[in-house]
């Protein structure tokens, strides 16, 4: 072990790892470099010194490992990724406990997270990337929907590239970490009822209701989602963890047609339907990850459209090669006003000039007004309070309603009577101009 006094430590809420580079774990993994930490702890390069070979080391937090039901979730991590062998799942070597704290000993991989990929400040990936990358990943989730495994924590952070030889594998990682989220009393069922888990952006109506009974066709919604993010550069909803479930639950996403830039290829109408049929709220009316897999890998860049796009049946996504039939021309996106233009927007009460400002920078100018009938020519109206809600919705604008707290029950009676952005309390300037575009750009979309 390095000299405590010298040696880093991993940050963690209520501690830290207690290890370092250097050090050396069970006789024979030493610590080269720490490459992330994370809830459940940190990740470390390490050299396996037996076998002569570099591995990935992933250490529990020291805080959780005192609990019984950490272990109980580590061990249960290990058995459960240990179990999936397939070339789209990380392979796990080893794992065990020291001096107190599990490890977990995984292959080391040599490309960087999806994440890193996809982001709404990067460009937009390839059509034919997309395809490829989402349609490994729905190779691998047939594959342990098959062992009768579940991820249900998809999202592109889980999601890492390795290179070798030229050769690219896309690879999941911490399979098993929400389906261990729980352990009733030994007897096999690890989701409580009422248990949210997963991550909100990515999660399926199932899991945002807090059921017990999740299974296969929550890693396909989710898998949805990055799809929709790969495609637009941002999530099917946004908004904070209130708001993120109440739209999981209850609302439908802007088309990626609306959502994408107008600069950007046009995306086939037979992809539009996969992901609306994946991102269904009912988990029966998505499509299985084979059928995923086998509709992306059928297209590429030049994808063929089906002559009738919206099909009523297309929804329920039967059998994939139903979805490609006779070619048709691909539609050009419509620019929409306010889309890549200045979006204004009418605030009703107080905004300061920093906070005009921090707006404009995002392309957005808002203008404080007293009441909603000097709302004049803005694209849309944020209401500070409710006061003037019935006046502001008479006006056929977009609505954004800032609200400081809200229950599942409330935010869907508000996006049912008209409002077209709930806007939660605390807020930010970038994230509130993000939200007035995605009001006009959707108002807009449904008058054309």
């Amino acid at each position: 072990m390095t000299d405590d006094a010298t040696r880093p430590t991993v940050a963690a809420s209520e501690g830290g790892i207690p290890f370092a580079a250097g050090d050396v774990i069970a006789e024979r993994y030493e610590l080269v470099e720490m490459l992330g930490a994370g809830g459940m702890g940190a990740v470390f390069e390490a050299f396996q010194l037996d076998l002569q070979r570099t591995v990935a080391l992933k250490l529990i937090l020291t805080t959780k490992s005192h609990l019984e039901i950490g272990r109980k979730r580590f061990e249960r991590e290990a058995r459960v990724a240990a179990a999936l062998r397939h070339p789209g799942v990380v392979a796990i070597y080893d794992y065990g406990e020291h001096e107190g704290v599990l490890y977990l000993v995984m292959e080391a991989l040599t490309g960087p997270p999806l994440r890193e990929q996809v982001d709404a400040h990067l460009p937009l990936l390839p059509l034919d990337r997309v395809y490829a990358i989402a349609a490994s990943i729905a190779d691998t989730l047939a594959f342990a929907a098959r062992q009768g495994m579940v991820h249900r924590d998809l999202k592109p952070e889980n999601v890492l590239f390795d290179v070798q030889d030229g050769l690219e594998r896309v690879v999941l990682v911490d399979f098993g970490l929400a389906f261990i989220e729980d352990d009733d009393a030994g007897s096999g069922r690890v989701t409580k009822e009422g248990v949210v888990s997963g991550t909100p952006p990515y999660l399926a109506p199932e899991q945002a209701r807090g059921d017990a009974d999740v299974g296969a066709p929550t890693d396909v919604y989710a898998l949805g989602c990055m799809l929709y993010e790969m495609l637009t550069g941002d999530t099917p909803f946004t908004g904070d963890v209130g708001v993120l479930i109440a739209r999981h639950l209850f609302s439908e996403p802007p088309t990626i047609h609306e959502n994408r830039s107008p600069a950007s290829p046009p995306v086939a109408g037979v992809v539009e339907d996969l992901v609306r049929a994946m991102l269904a709220k009912e988990a029966a009316d998505r499509p299985t990850a084979a059928q995923v897999a086998e509709t992306l890998r059928s297209l590429d860049g030049r994808a063929r459209l089906r002559a009738s796009e919206h099909h009523d049946e297309s929804a329920k996504m039967g059998r994939a090669a139903r979805m490609v039939s006779v070619q048709a021309p691909p539609r050009a996106p419509t620019p929409l006003a306010g889309t890549d233009a200045v979006v204004r927007v009418a605030v009703v009460g107080e905004f300061s000039r920093e906070q005009r400002l921090a707006l404009a920078v995002s392309g957005v100018r808002a203008d404080v007004v007293e009441t909603v009938e000097d709302a004049g020519k803005a694209d849309a109206i944020f209401l500070r309070d409710e006061s003037q809600l019935p006046a502001a919705l008479a006006t056929g604008k977009p609505i954004l309603l800032e609200v400081a707290a809200a229950s599942a029950s409330d935010l869907r009676a508000l996006i049912s009577s008209g409002i077209a952005e709930v806007v939660r309390i605390p807020w930010t300037e970038g994230g509130l101009a993000k939200q007035v575009r995605r009001a006009v750009r959707s108002a807009k979309r449904s008058r054309t």
